[in-house]
């Protein structure tokens, strides 16, 4: 018999680009395209303390660690150690604001903080005695009022000021606190269950296939454990039977060393040789964090999911915390693969990226998280900087410093290369291109586009083009001003308005129609044109434009690039 129990996202290239997402992430069906904002912390910036072995939080929202050194506080901006214990800290549980517990290599004790100053008592009632073999403390658990302090020989338990000693069947492994039961894996007799401070057993190893296990977790009613070298298991009938998927093949070979169920339910794996992985207990990967997307090493001796919805990982080299709960994802050229983002499409179900290095595509399932990395191939011919990708007419278009261009799957093709092209927008039948030299017009002939001629009177480099069916197209001209032109019907510029850039306070504007208005923003300020004035009238910004605006450095408004996602 079996054991039985009862987001609008945005995808933010940092440095490099960013995307948005709607909805909040579930299983296969809502894949993170990119990383989770990721933060690291080498260990010189956390007092040099050397790995990090357990992780645990205040109700405060204080984090604490065992480390090599001690124990290792951190409220976000400043990092203390307290030493007191004997040994390198193993093991932290966290009781309240005041009171911690650990457990080190030979030692286990109480914290009490007075005065911001954590103060350490010895609870090991044989530290002063000679032992056969060194008693290493490794884990601790709080289970009612009783604390439990695990060795690979003892269980002690703190109850109403005693201690009571518990002996291994043979040796302990690992312990595990599960729906409010503590498990115990004894090295040869396999998992066992602690009640009323007796060892229950679970289930045994056969002759020949003992493992380690590092966590377990209930899918639906089957008790499924995670071993350190031999992927998963599953409990039926007192007998540990492998558990075949893809997570636990993946795990394997990975080696898991750490387990953590996240309040989503979804599950967390540190391992020894390819980082994290997270999953939904169907066994569907979610996410895959390595060193390929930020972090330091990838080996996570420990993972704590606090409060605000951070995970912290505790690792062989360094610390870092990944915000599932931010609106944004990430993604960075750590490799120096594809280069600053500038642009970005999706096109035919082909993601393109446009960069300082050329253009980038990548099929749109390869960007989803659970990938070991991201997968951008360069187009040959485009390298250089592309400026703009537009859909115009069922066809995909390419400004770039060469020239104007089409795209077609992974191939392009040359319309004119006279004049690099930041911009370009469909215009009655046309196509209107700004360029670093005045606006370039382009129409359709024997199936295709060629270039026609410069329009008049618009000089200097026209970074952004704005035509809304009205006879008016709006130009930026970065240094010089923006223009408001109208045009007759052979695209002659009848009448040209100069608005000059000392009008707009800052720099880097940017126009934009919103609510149906022209508005205007700088690095400083927002402005909005009054059709009745013929002219630009100051605003204040709204929390939106300065999110987004901090986000970017300037304000860049998002790109549409499916009903879920938006890119920066």
């Amino acid at each position: 018999m079996r054991i039985r129990r009862r987001l609008l996202r945005y995808i933010y290239f940092s440095l490099v680009f960013c995307l948005s997402s709607l909805h909040t992430v579930q299983a296969q069906e809502n894949l993170v395209k990119g990383m989770p904002p990721l933060v690291s912390f080498t260990p010189d910036q956390y007092l040099s303390s050397g790995k990090i072995w357990s992780i645990d939080s205040s109700p405060n929202g204080l984090l604490y660690m065992a480390t090599n050194k001690g124990l290792l506080e951190f409220d976000g901006l400043n990092w203390q150690v307290f030493k007191g214990s004997v040994g390198v800290t193993r093991a932290v549980h966290v009781l309240n604001d005041t009171l911690i517990y650990t457990g080190s290599d030979l030692d286990f004790g109480i914290w009490v903080k007075q005065e911001n100053i954590y103060e350490y008592t010895s609870l090991y009632p044989f530290k002063e005695d000679v032992q056969p073999s060194v008693e290493e403390f490794w884990a601790v658990h709080r289970i009612g009022d009783s604390i439990f302090f695990i060795s690979s020989q003892n269980i002690y338990v703190l109850k109403e000021g005693q201690l009571i000693k518990i002996a291994a069947p043979t040796r302990f492994k690992g312990s595990f606190f599960l729906e409010e039961v503590l498990y115990l894996d004894d090295h040869e007799q396999g998992l066992f269950r602690l009640e009323n401070f007796s060892l229950q057993p679970i289930a045994s190893f056969s002759s020949s296939e003992g493992f380690e296990m590092v966590g377990m977790y209930w899918s639906e009613d089957t008790l499924v454990v995670v071993s350190k070298e031999k992927g998963l298991f599953y409990v039926d009938d007192m007998r540990f039977k492998s558990l075949e998927s893809e997570l636990s093949r993946t795990l394997q070979g990975a080696k898991a060393f750490s387990f953590s169920i996240l309040e989503n339910q979804q599950l967390a794996f540190g391992t020894v040789l390819k980082g994290l992985f997270i999953s939904d207990k169907a066994g569907n990967f979610i996410h895959h964090v390595n060193r390929n997307k930020g972090t330091l090493s990838n080996t996570i001796l420990a993972l704590h999911e606090s409060s605000n919805g951070k995970l912290w990982m505790g690792m062989d080299y360094g610390l870092a915390s990944i915000d599932f709960s931010s609106p944004f994802s990430t993604f960075y050229d750590f490799k120096g693969n594809y280069g600053t983002a500038q642009v970005a499409t999706i096109y035919e179900d082909i993601f393109y990226l446009g960069t300082n290095q050329g253009l980038y595509y990548a099929s749109w399932d390869e960007l989803n998280n659970d990938h070991d990395d991201f997968n951008f191939k360069l187009i040959p011919g485009t390298e250089g900087q592309v400026w703009a990708l537009e859909q115009i007419n069922g066809s995909l278009f390419m400004g770039h410093d060469k020239g104007l261009f089409t795209i077609e799957g992974y191939a392009h093709r040359l319309i004119d290369e006279r004049d690099g092209v930041w911009t370009i927008i469909p215009y009655e039948g046309f196509l209107l291109a700004g360029t670093y030299n005045g606006i370039s017009v382009y129409h359709r002939k024997n199936d295709s586009w060629q270039f026609l001629r410069k329009m008049e009177a618009i000089l200097g480099s026209c970074q952004q083009l704005l035509h809304l069916n009205d006879g008016f197209l709006w130009i930026n001209i970065p240094k010089y001003g923006i223009v408001r032109a109208q045009l007759d019907e052979s695209l002659l510029p009848l009448q040209r308005q100069l608005f000059q850039m000392e009008k707009f306070l800052g720099e880097d504007p940017y126009i934009f129609w919103e609510e149906d208005r022209i508005k205007v923003i700088t690095d400083q300020s927002f402005f909005e044109f009054n059709p009745e004035a013929e002219d630009f009238e100051e605003l204040v910004l709204d929390t939106k434009q300065k999110i987004l605006r901090g986000v970017a450095g300037n304000y860049y408004p998002p790109r549409v690039l499916n009903a879920d996602f938006d890119f920066f």
